[in-house]
Protein backbone atom coordinates (compact mmCIF):
# COMPACT_ATOMS: atom_id res chain seq x y z
CA UNK A 1 0.00 0.00 0.00
CA UNK A 2 2.75 2.40 0.99
CA UNK A 3 4.63 1.87 -2.27
CA UNK A 4 1.59 2.33 -4.51
CA UNK A 5 0.64 5.36 -2.45
CA UNK A 6 4.07 6.89 -3.03
CA UNK A 7 4.37 6.20 -6.76
CA UNK A 8 0.77 7.13 -7.53
CA UNK A 9 0.77 10.25 -5.38
CA UNK A 10 -2.29 9.31 -3.33
CA UNK A 11 -2.59 8.77 0.40
CA UNK A 12 -2.80 5.31 1.90
CA UNK A 13 -6.12 6.41 3.40
CA UNK A 14 -7.44 7.14 -0.08
CA UNK A 15 -6.41 3.66 -1.21
CA UNK A 16 -8.34 2.15 1.70
CA UNK A 17 -11.44 4.30 1.28
CA UNK A 18 -14.64 2.50 0.41
CA UNK A 19 -16.56 3.53 -2.66
CA UNK A 20 -13.50 4.18 -4.80
CA UNK A 21 -14.82 2.32 -7.85
CA UNK A 22 -12.56 2.65 -10.88
CA UNK A 23 -9.62 4.16 -8.99
CA UNK A 24 -6.47 3.11 -10.86
CA UNK A 25 -4.11 3.35 -7.88
CA UNK A 26 -6.40 1.24 -5.69
CA UNK A 27 -6.79 -1.34 -8.44
CA UNK A 28 -3.02 -1.47 -8.90
CA UNK A 29 -2.60 -1.98 -5.15
CA UNK A 30 -4.97 -4.99 -5.36
CA UNK A 31 -3.08 -6.43 -8.32
CA UNK A 32 0.34 -6.07 -6.68
CA UNK A 33 -0.89 -7.32 -3.31
CA UNK A 34 -2.39 -10.41 -4.89
CA UNK A 35 0.70 -11.03 -6.99
CA UNK A 36 3.41 -10.49 -4.38
CA UNK A 37 2.05 -10.47 -0.83
CA UNK A 38 1.05 -14.09 -0.39
CA UNK A 39 -2.06 -12.87 1.44
CA UNK A 40 -5.53 -14.23 0.77
CA UNK A 41 -8.04 -12.22 -1.22
CA UNK A 42 -10.04 -11.75 1.98
CA UNK A 43 -7.00 -10.31 3.76
CA UNK A 44 -6.30 -7.98 0.85
CA UNK A 45 -9.94 -6.91 0.76
CA UNK A 46 -9.87 -6.06 4.49
CA UNK A 47 -6.72 -3.98 3.96
CA UNK A 48 -8.45 -2.11 1.14
CA UNK A 49 -11.58 -1.12 2.98
CA UNK A 50 -13.56 -4.33 3.10
CA UNK A 51 -14.50 -4.96 -0.50
CA UNK A 52 -15.79 -8.43 -1.33
CA UNK A 53 -12.84 -10.85 -1.47
CA UNK A 54 -13.65 -12.26 -4.90
CA UNK A 55 -13.59 -8.73 -6.31
CA UNK A 56 -9.84 -8.69 -5.59
CA UNK A 57 -9.37 -11.49 -8.14
CA UNK A 58 -11.59 -9.74 -10.68
CA UNK A 59 -9.81 -6.40 -10.31
CA UNK A 60 -6.34 -8.00 -10.33
CA UNK A 61 -7.15 -9.80 -13.57
CA UNK A 62 -8.54 -6.61 -15.08
CA UNK A 63 -5.30 -4.77 -14.24
CA UNK A 64 -3.20 -7.62 -15.63
CA UNK A 65 -5.16 -7.50 -18.89
CA UNK A 66 -4.76 -3.71 -19.15
CA UNK A 67 -1.01 -3.64 -18.52
CA UNK A 68 -0.08 -4.59 -22.08
CA UNK A 69 -2.13 -1.83 -23.69
CA UNK A 70 -1.99 0.99 -21.14
CA UNK A 71 1.45 2.57 -21.04
CA UNK A 72 0.66 4.87 -18.13
CA UNK A 73 -0.62 2.01 -15.96
CA UNK A 74 2.35 -0.16 -16.98
CA UNK A 75 4.81 2.60 -16.02
CA UNK A 76 3.10 3.06 -12.64
CA UNK A 77 3.21 -0.70 -12.05
CA UNK A 78 6.89 -0.92 -13.02
CA UNK A 79 7.82 1.91 -10.68
CA UNK A 80 5.91 0.26 -7.84
CA UNK A 81 7.60 -3.08 -8.55
CA UNK A 82 11.04 -1.46 -8.66
CA UNK A 83 10.39 0.10 -5.25
CA UNK A 84 9.04 -3.17 -3.90
CA UNK A 85 12.07 -5.16 -5.03
CA UNK A 86 14.57 -2.54 -3.90
CA UNK A 87 13.16 -2.81 -0.36
CA UNK A 88 13.06 -6.61 -0.36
Amino acid sequence: MRIVSAVAGVSEGALRARGRHGDEARELAMYLAQRYSGETNMSISRELGGIVGMNVSYVAQKVKDRLSGDGQLRELCERAEENLFSEG
